[in-house]
């Protein structure tokens, strides 16, 4: 068992205003008309006054108008080595109001009633709490903004398959069966070289639209296209393919009509040129 050690008086209060002085938190000790009568150096630097205006002061008078007569009812209806905690909010030298924590011991000392105090600063507290909530707020906003960008991604994926199964279903099926009944090889091969190119087209997100209008040409069609392409005026077809150049004006009409150019200013050789060569039909 360990030996008790005794020591002086003095000893004690040296040791205890020591622990005063490197304490953390404001120490303060008032008596029972609330005058404070001791405090710590950590008293002066939270409140901002020197030692000097903070000891023998009304211990109310380091807390907001306020929250006064609710220390004063506190420390009233305390009783004998009672304990008080809560929160309250303390006022600085510098009229500054800030959130404190007191703790509240009421003892007898001397054969007179004190209480034993101990404030703490919850500013630095105070604004952590806040900048977590605003952080919390911040990726919630975020986790909302992203699960509507993915609602909206998804929407758009699903409209796409909607969009290529359509155009699939109602343009290239009908172009393959048309394709099925062609007798000419030049025109079987001429009509699966446009439906590759649009099938790559649908692993692109359709940069344009389907110019699947060739799909419906005739065969005398694809050949004024094939020429109109490779930079022939119309009465040089005309020449070439030995028919009227009202035939070809015919011919070039409903061409503009299947490609879908009909009443748009854009020529039918600045189209064809832009889209993939036509071979020549037998």
């Amino acid at each position: 068992m360990r030996p008790e050690i005794q020591f002086p008086a003095a000893t004690y209060e040296m040791l205890f205003r020591s622990f005063l002085q490197i304490s953390g938190d404001c120490i303060l000790l008032i008596d029972k008309d609330l005058k404070i009568i001791e405090i710590n150096q950590q008293t002066c630097t939270t409140f901002k006054m020197p030692f000097e205006k903070i000891l023998n002061a009304d211990f109310q008078s380091l807390l907001e108008p306020q929250d006064q007569n609710t220390l004063h009812e506190i420390c009233q209806g305390m009783g004998e080595n009672a304990n008080w905690k809560g929160k309250l909010n303390g006022l600085d030298g510098s009229g500054e109001v800030f959130p404190i924590e007191l703790a509240i011991k009421r003892m007898g000392l001397d054969d007179q009633i004190h209480c034993f105090v101990i404030v703490r600063d919850l500013r630095a507290y105070t604004a952590l709490k806040e900048s977590l909530a605003r952080e919390k707020s911040q990726r919630r906003e975020m986790y909302i903004t992203l699960r509507n960008v993915m609602s909206s991604i998804e929407k758009e994926k699903t409209g796409q398959d909607k969009l290529i199964a359509h155009k699939i279903e109602t343009l290239l099926f009908p172009a393959l069966d048309r394709i099925r009944k062609e007798p000419s090889k030049d025109m079987q091969n001429s009509y699966l070289d446009i439906i590759r190119e649009h099938l790559l087209g649908l692993t692109k997100t359709f940069p344009r639209e389907l110019d699947i209008g060739f799909i419906r040409l005739t065969r005398s069609e694809m050949k004024i296209c094939h020429y109109l392409q490779a930079g022939y005026s119309s009465k040089d077809i005309a020449d070439t393919l030995n028919i009227s150049i009202e035939t070809i004006q015919t011919h070039r009409k409903n061409i503009r009509k299947k490609l879908g150019l009909h009443g748009r200013k854009t020529s039918l050789y600045s189209f064809l040129s832009t889209r993939r060569k036509i071979g020549v039909i037998a």
